[in-house]
C-alpha cells in the first residue's frame, strides 16, 4: 500500500518556477496522493492564473492566505488544510522552485523506512545547484534539540 502524501508548496510571485515544480511531482516513480499549493497572498494575478491552470487537475488543491505571513506561515496554512481534508501519513514540504527527481518520493519514503525504528520525523534528500546539476548544494544535517 502506497502512503499518502501531499505535497505543500508556498507560492509567492513565482508561477513559472511553480508550474516548473508541480510537473516534477506529477512524474514521480511513487505518486503523490496531493499537491497543494498554497499562494501566499502575491501581489500580482498568480493565485488566479494557477486556479485556472489546474482547474480541471483533481491532485492538485491552490489556496490563498489574506496575507505574506512568509513561508513557515504559507506551509502551515497548507498543512493544516491537508490535515483536515485528507489526512495524510506523510507531508512533502517542497520549494515552488525546486525540480524534484522521478526518485524524490521513493527515496524519501524509503529513508524514513530504515530509520523509523529511532522516531525519527524528518527525513530530507541531497539538494543540487539548479544549474550545476551534478554540484551538491546540501545533503543533509543533524538537528540539535538545543
Amino acid at each position: 500500500m502506497i502512503p499518502k502524501t501531499v505535497a505543500i508548496l508556498v507560492n509567492y510571485n513565482g508561477f513559472h518556477d511553480t508550474m516548473e515544480c508541480v510537473k516534477t511531482l506529477f512524474n514521480q516513480t511513487v505518486p503523490i496522493h496531493k499537491i497543494v499549493v498554497v499562494d501566499n497572498a502575491s501581489p500580482n494575478n498568480d493565485y488566479e492564473k494557477l486556479k485556472e491552470t489546474f482547474l480541471n487537475e483533481p491532485k492538485v488543491i491552490v489556496l490563498k492566505t489574506l496575507k505574506n505571513g512568509g513561508f513557515a506561515y504559507g506551509n502551515n496554512f497548507g498543512i493544516k488544510y491537508a490535515m483536515k481534508h485528507f489526512k495524510p501519513d506523510f507531508f512533502l514540504l517542497i520549494n515552488n522552485d525546486t525540480i524534484a527527481d522521478k526518485h524524490l518520493h521513493e527515496e524519501l519514503l524509503k529513508a524514513y523506512g530504515r530509520f523509523k525504528d529511532q522516531k525519527i520525523g524528518i527525513v530530507t534528500g541531497k539538494i543540487y545547484y539548479y544549474d550545476e546539476k551534478n554540484k551538491i548544494w546540501f545533503d543533509g544535517g543533524y538537528f540539535s534539540k538545543l
